[in-house]
């Protein structure tokens, strides 16, 4: 099953304020979350083990997961 990826409104300003070149790379990413939310090179960075970050080149994707 899927997930859903929403954007918090702080996220969405940084997104939109990326350079263009980077834009797609990020975007890829966020987006392969919806089928793989935990995908390989992910780092946990909580004990409870909702906090996530992924390295998109020189940029951090950072997101909770919900699998509820």
């Amino acid at each position: 099953m899927p997930y859903d990826v929403r954007f918090k409104s702080s996220a969405r300003r940084e997104y939109d304020a990326l350079e263009y070149s980077v834009k797609p790379r990020v975007r890829v990413a966020i987006d392969g979350l919806e089928q793989e939310p935990r995908p390989h090179g992910v780092i946990n960075l909580t004990h409870s083990g909702d906090e996530y970050r992924i390295q998109v080149g020189a940029h951090r994707v950072v997101y909770t997961t919900d699998d509820a």
